[in-house]
């Protein structure tokens, strides 16, 4: 990202990110509800959806609230676009982080939880 970025040079790869994020979805749902007994499918759902609501507010506010503190911290008076862009540069590193760390905790439960087989018969 340079001081002279269009706005335009965004619309496709924030184009792709919104077709990742759609084709995420579905399958994500799908794994998380793959354990789960029919008789509190609904309530689970609801829970799964009402917990990654929750996290996108709570990690869009978070990166609000930092990109607004690394504005504050490094522009002058004169607020040069030099600036915005570092205090955007700096803000990345959070949802970086906290991406690097779902992805490990991730491998570490995938080697730990055995996932139950809804299809599998008992006894």
């Amino acid at each position: 990202m340079r001081n002279d970025t269009l706005w335009t040079n965004f619309i496709l790869p924030m184009s792709i990110v919104g077709l990742g994020n759609g084709l995420l979805v579905s399958p994500m749902a799908v794994v998380a509800m793959k354990g789960v007994k029919i008789e509190v499918a609904g309530a689970a759902s609801g829970v799964m959806n009402t917990v990654r609501q929750l996290g996108a507010v709570g990690g869009s506010a978070a990166v609000g609230a930092l990109l607004q503190n690394r504005i504050l911290a490094v522009s002058t008076p004169f607020h040069r676009s030099t600036e915005y862009v570092t205090a955007i540069k700096e803000t990345m590193i959070l949802p970086i982080v906290v991406i690097l760390v779902g992805i490990a905790a991730c491998a570490a439960a995938h080697r730990t939880i055995q996932l139950a087989d809804p299809h599998k018969e008992a006894g």
